[in-house]
């Protein structure tokens, strides 16, 4: 074990980790992670982490039953789904001057955008005066909700939010899961 300069090569132990450990009762003890491992899956129980450092340097570990466990997950997957009900915004242009057909489609992609999760905003031009037949048809073929309305002198804004149905909701839920 001798090196070209005559010294000898120091080998190096894996140094194996001690945590600390929260046990059921609220009692504390220092153990090896593999050792906590091992005592949690024979009591039938989870280790979570808790903090990487404490004021001796080392991670703190938990003992968690299941039904806790589950509950903190889905405590966790009910703050992500609701964060990621709406995407983002999709803008519509309305002339003044749109046929009756053209306006249906693009209600339809409004409906479809919407349906999909995504706000929608619309921006109505109307240089020529305000068309209130227009914006009304629109209001009541869009499947959404209303949440801001701008209206200038040459211009309408309606900003729509989607409809939560359990269909969204549902097909958010597969998407997640896979």
């Amino acid at each position: 074990m001798d090196d070209a300069d005559g010294k000898e090569k120091k080998r190096k132990t894996q140094r194996i980790p001690k945590i600390t450990l929260i046990h059921t009762d609220k009692s504390i003890s220092v153990i090896s992670l593999e050792d906590a491992e091992k005592l949690a899956k024979r009591r039938n129980l989870g280790l979570i982490h808790v903090s990487n450092a404490s004021k001796s340097g080392r991670s703190v570990y938990e003992l968690e039953n299941s039904s806790k466990i589950d509950k903190i997950t889905s405590d966790v997957a009910e703050t992500h789904k609701n964060e990621q009900k709406t995407k983002s915004v999709k803008l519509f242009t309305i002339k003044q001057n749109i046929k009756d057909y053209d306006l249906n489609v693009k209600i339809n992609n409004i409906n479809k955008t919407l349906k999909r999760n995504y706000k929608a905003k619309i921006f109505f031009s109307h240089p020529k005066g305000l068309q209130e037949e227009v914006i009304e048809e629109m209001k009541q073929k869009i499947q959404g909700i209303i949440s801001g309305t701008q209206k200038r002198k040459d211009s309408t804004i309606l900003v729509y939010t989607p409809l939560l149905t359990d269909e969204n909701i549902s097909s958010k839920e597969d998407v997640n899961d896979k």
